[in-house]
């Protein structure tokens, strides 16, 4: 017996929510029943070019209403994360949130603090650590197939970025800029395969109010690694 879709509420169409939008479209078992933008028009020309229609909200409290979704799916500029978090656990949502999680560990903190109170799933789209390449490293690594990790070094640079809606990434009091919106995506897969470290250092070179270039040590006793992120190219 086939079960229903489960429905998914997208909030933002921007260029992530777009992504997002296009592997659901690609999915079994999962349906986008609504989406939050503030600019609907634009929302609607990127649902066309998937071959989508569903209803645009203006708000994620007229869509929860409208549409009562099982997941809703965070793909807004990361300082509006916190907001739609606290509103879809409060209303007992499974959530998706695109990364960073918050802009800073106080928001991040209440966000975690409403999901696990609202007992609801939550994922934050750290995707590195389920890409192809990634993943067998982290299980050579744990095996110890090939001994143990001695070292590591991971590199993350690009051009910068020009494809955010109002060009918000390239401003760093909205973004975090590359230190928090980029070389984060290291970060993650370096706690996921080895742990919380002893202590981290970073450097880096600051532009349009934010690390744009960002060279991290993590401390281990046993293994030497460093991360390098940049996207000023």
């Amino acid at each position: 017996m086939n079960k229903e879709p489960l429905g998914v509420v997208l909030c933002g169409m921007g260029f992530m929510g777009a992504m997002h939008a296009q592997i659901y479209s690609q999915l079994e078992g999962v349906q986008i029943i609504g989406v939050v933008d503030e600019n609907p028009e634009t929302a609607r020309k990127r649902l066309s070019e998937l071959s989508l229609e569903v209803p645009i909200f203006g708000s994620l409290q007229a869509a929860l209403a409208a549409v009562n979704p099982q997941i809703v799916d965070i793909c807004v500029p990361t300082g509006g994360h916190e907001a739609l978090t606290l509103e879809a656990a409060a209303a007992g949502k499974a959530i998706f949130c695109e990364k960073p999680l918050a802009m800073n560990s106080a928001s991040a903190a209440r966000m975690l603090k409403a999901v696990k109170s609202a007992g609801v799933p939550f994922q934050v789209g750290h995707c590195i650590r389920f890409w192809p390449e990634y993943v067998a490293l982290k299980e050579i690594v744990t095996s110890r197939k090939a001994g143990r990790l001695l070292s590591l070094s991971l590199q993350r640079r690009s051009g910068r970025t020009s494809h955010s809606v109002g060009d918000w990434l390239n401003e760093g009091t909205r973004s975090g800029g590359a230190a928090l919106d980029l070389h984060i995506h290291d970060t993650d897969y370096i706690l996921s395969l080895l742990g919380t470290p002893s202590a981290v250092t970073s450097v880096g070179t600051t532009g349009n109010g934010a690390i744009e270039h960002i060279y991290t040590t993590y401390h281990y006793d046993d293994c030497a690694v460093t991360a390098e992120g940049g996207w000023n190219y």
